[in-house]
C-alpha cells in the first residue's frame, strides 16, 4: 500500500527521490574525497623506513614546517642514530595540475628507496627529476624528455610508483634542487631519522627534545599529532555536509509529505471513519517517508560513487583528491537517508493523525490546514497577488523558504571551506 500511494504521484515522488539522492551523493562523494585527501597526506608524511620525524615546533602540519639543516647534521652525531634524511615538500601551480606535489630527497639517503622505479634510472646530477606514474600519464612524459617546473627545465630520468596517488601524481628531485626551487637555502621541512636499535627510540627522542626542544618537535612513527587532528577535520566533511543534507532534504521531504496530507484529507478521513487508529495513520505516512528515504539513499550512494569516479578523470583531481571509500562513509550515508525520512515524515504524520474523521470527510481535496492564529495575523499584513497565493499554504511556504535558505547556507559554507583549503596549501 505504501509504494502504491507513492506511485499515485509519480512526478512528485521521483523529484523527491532525486532531491534525497543528490544530498546523499554529495555526502558520499565529498566524504570519499576528504578520506582520500587525508589518507594521501598521511602516507606522504609517514614512512615505515623512519623511526622518528623531526619538524618545526608548533607547526600545524609538516608541509609548512621549516627546520635549519644544521639541526639534522647535529642529530646525526647522537649515539644510536643510524641516518638522518632531510626532506623538502613543495607545491607548484601548473596548468595541468593546480597543486602539483614535489618532494626534495637526499639522493644518498634511505628514504629515496621509497620511490620504486618502473622505468629509467635514479637521479645522479642537477636538474634531473623523477616523475610519478600518474604524472607520466597525465603530462604524457617519458624518460629522456624535459619537464618544466617553476620556469626551470628538468630532464626526466626515471618514472616511479609508490601506490599513493598523491606521490604518483607528483615528482621527486634532489634535495639541493628542491631547496633552490622553493627558496629554502639550508632549510628543510622535516627530517626522517632512522635508529640503529628500535629499543633506543624513546631514549633518542628524549635526547633530541632536551637539546633542541625549543626549535623542534619529535614524532614517533605512528604517534598521533596535531597534523592528524587536521586530517580528521577533512575526514569530517561528510558529517558536516550531512547536517545540511539532513536539513535541506528533511524540509523537502516534509514539503512533499505535507502535500500528500493536504491532497488526501478526505481519504484520511475515510480511513479514520472505518476504524483506523491515529497510530496506524502515523505508521502509513511515516512508512511512505521512510520508503522514499531508503530508495533515495540507495540511489544517492550509487550517484556519489559515479560522481567520484567521474571527477577522478580530471588530472587535477586524480592525484590530490582521489576518492577513498570506507564502510563508515556508506553507513553514514544510509543513516542520513533514514534520518531524512524520519525528520521529513514526522510532522506531516502527526498532522494527519490529528484530522477528525467528520471534518476531514467534509473538506475538499487540497484544503489547507489551519496553522494557528499567528499565521492568520501575519497573513493580514501581506498584500494580494503572489504573496497572498503563497500564504494560502503558510506551512508549505515556510518549509520551502527554510529549505532554500539552508541550501544557500550550505553553498556559502562549502565555498568558505574551499577557500580555507586554498589558503592553507596555496
Amino acid at each position: 500500500m505504501i509504494l502504491k500511494n507513492l506511485w499515485r504521484r509519480k512526478t512528485r515522488t521521483l523529484l523527491t527521490l532525486l532531491g534525497i539522492a543528490v544530498g546523499v551523493a554529495a555526502v558520499v562523494a565529498l566524504s570519499a574525497f576528504g578520506e582520500g585527501f587525508a589518507s594521501g597526506f598521511e602516507r606522504v608524511f609517514s614512512t615505515s623506513e623512519a623511526d622518528l620525524t623531526v619538524g618545526q615546533k608548533d607547526a600545524i602540519m609538516l608541509m609548512i614546517s621549516s627546520v635549519d639543516e644544521s639541526v639534522g647534521d647535529e642529530i646525526k652525531t647522537l649515539p644510536g642514530v643510524q641516518a638522518v634524511n632531510g626532506v623538502v615538500f613543495g607545491m607548484v601551480q601548473m596548468p595541468e595540475a593546480p597543486y602539483f606535489i614535489v618532494m626534495g630527497e637526499d639522493l644518498r639517503g634511505f628514504s629515496i628507496q621509497h620511490y620504486r622505479l618502473v622505468a629509467g634510472e635514479p637521479i645522479t646530477g642537477r636538474k634531473q627529476i623523477l616523475i610519478g606514474k600518474i604524472t607520466a600519464k597525465n603530462f604524457r612524459k617519458e624518460v629522456g624528455q624535459t619537464f618544466l617546473l617553476n620556469d626551470v627545465t628538468y630532464r626526466v630520468v626515471g618514472i616511479y610508483e609508490t601506490g599513493t596517488s598523491m606521490e604518483d601524481g607528483g615528482a621527486v628531485m634532489s634535495l639541493d634542487d628542491a631547496q633552490r626551487t622553493f627558496d629554502k637555502r639550508r632549510q628543510v621541512n622535516y627530517f626522517k631519522v632512522k635508529i640503529e636499535d628500535p629499543r633506543q627510540i624513546d631514549q633518542i627522542k628524549k635526547a633530541i627534545e632536551s637539546q633542541w626542544g625549543s626549535e623542534v618537535t619529535v614524532i614517533r612513527s605512528g604517534e598521533a599529532t596535531k597534523q592528524d587532528e587536521m586530517f580528521d577535520l577533512y575526514r569530517s566533511f561528510g558529517w558536516f555536509l550531512g547536517v545540511f543534507a539532513l536539513l535541506v532534504g528533511g524540509l523537502g521531504m516534509m514539503n512533499t509529505m505535507l502535500m500528500n496530507v493536504f491532497e488526501r484529507t478526505r481519504e484520511i478521513g475515510v480511513l479514520r471513519a472505518v476504524g483506523w487508529s491515529k497510530r496506524r495513520v502515523i505508521g502509513m505516512i511515516m512508512g511512505e517517508s521512510l520508503a522514499l528515504s531508503i530508495l533515495g539513499g540507495a540511489l544517492g550512494v550509487l550517484l556519489g560513487i559515479g560522481l567520484t569516479s567521474l571527477a577522478r578523470l580530471a588530472p587535477a583531481v586524480e592525484s590530490l583528491l582521489s576518492g577513498v571509500y570506507t564502510p563508515t562513509i556508506f553507513v553514514q550515508a544510509i543513516v542520513i537517508a533514514l534520518l531524512l525520512g524520519m525528520v521529513g515524515g514526522l510532522y506531516p504524520a502527526w498532522r494527519a493523525a490529528q484530522l477528525q474523521p467528520v471534518e476531514a470527510m467534509r473538506a475538499e481535496s487540497g484544503a489547507s490546514i489551519n496553522s494557528g492564529w499567528l499565521m492568520k495575523v501575519m497573513a493580514k499584513f501581506l498584500a494580494g497577488g503572489a504573496l497572498r497565493n503563497l500564504w494560502r499554504r503558510p506551512t508549505r511556504t515556510l518549509v520551502t523558504i527554510s529549505g532554500i535558505g539552508i541550501g544557500v547556507g550550505f553553498i556559502v559554507a562549502l565555498m568558505a571551506m574551499s577557500a580555507g583549503m586554498l589558503l592553507t596549501f596555496g
